[in-house]
């Protein structure tokens, strides 16, 4: 696939784009996880039931990977829940200047809330937490050009649909597929609508407060 792109040929879609992805960290847990199997063997099953993040993806069963994702929907949902205030005064400081830079719109607070809402620890040093919410919001702006290439994300299944709200903070308990689907159009249409000429990690700050206050 790289060697097609580097030939001239057609770009990665999204698909391959992502199993790449999945490819080169799987690569990276591979040496770890040989370790674990030379050193200490009967600790893999304690592995698999509490640390299963550390296994390459191909080790992990459907039903592990269903409880992690239980998990982290069920974190993001406290999140909401627990941090309404927060979230708005993030939105508001996000769409009163959308230049700003970014630690002006996420004070420490901020920080926490908008790291919850993306699956990672609320705790670490502010730059930390800073760097995890911008290597996310790169990966989604980078996603989000494909989707916006590849019919708006027509073409996903229920999965890998609900996967992408996820990764862009949306809750997704307690609605229909259908739902989803408009979730994902009204990202991808403001998105769309603000142009290359926005930045992208101030941008989806924005989406994300908005979508954690319900301003769909």
């Amino acid at each position: 696939m790289r060697a097609r792109v580097k030939s001239g040929g057609l770009p990665l879609s999204r698909w391959e784009t992502r199993f790449i992805q999945t490819y080169d960290r799987d690569a990276l847990k591979l040496i770890p996880f040989a370790l674990i199997i030379l050193i200490a063997e009967e600790l893999i099953p304690l592995v698999v039931m509490y640390a299963p993040f550390i296994l390459p993806s191909t080790c992990i069963l459907p039903a592990q990977k269903e409880r992690i994702d239980r998990k982290k929907r069920a974190k993001q949902q406290a999140h909401v829940e627990n941090m309404k205030n927060v979230y708005n005064d993030v939105y508001e400081r996000a769409l009163a200047n959308p230049a700003a830079d970014i630690k002006s719109i996420l004070d420490a607070q901020g920080q926490v809330a908008l790291c919850g809402l993306l699956g990672h620890s609320r705790f670490g040093l502010p730059a930390l937490r800073l760097m995890r919410i911008r290597q996310d919001l790169t990966f989604v702006a980078k996603d989000d050009a494909l989707l916006l290439r590849e019919e708006r994300g027509a073409r996903l299944t229920d999965a890998e649909l609900r996967e992408a709200l996820e990764e862009r903070g949306i809750l997704t308990d307690d609605l229909t597929p259908k739902q989803w689907q408009s979730r994902l159009e009204w990202w991808l249409t403001n998105v769309d609508m603000a142009g290359s000429n926005a930045d992208p990690v101030n941008q989806r700050i924005l989406l994300l407060a908005r979508s954690a206050t319900g301003r769909f």
